[in-house]
């Protein structure tokens, strides 16, 4: 794919990996991608309709869903982190 055809795919499949966009083979990081991206959607849901606003929630869902895959932490970690703060913000 060109530039611009990896630009609309990317408009069209938001959830899809960047690295994975490119023609990269998809990998364990690339599913984090695809979950933290997922789970920001959801978040910003849970947000206005619930009126959590907790900046560590938002902040694991922009961790999973960085650009570069190295920046993202492992599917372990994050479900860890994600049941810690779960733990905390029972209603």
């Amino acid at each position: 794919m060109n530039f611009n055809e990896r630009r609309l795919y990317r408009e069209k499949f938001p959830h899809v990996a960047p690295e994975v966009s490119n023609g990269d083979k998809p990998t364990e990081l690339s599913d984090v991608y695809s979950f933290g991206h997922m789970y920001c959607l959801t978040m910003k849901e849970m947000k206005d309709l619930l009126g959590i606003n907790s900046k560590e929630l938002l902040e694991l869902g922009k961790q999973m869903s960085h650009f570069r895959p190295q920046k993202r932490p492992k599917i372990d970690v994050a479900l860890k982190e994600l049941a810690r703060l779960n733990s905390a913000y029972k209603m």
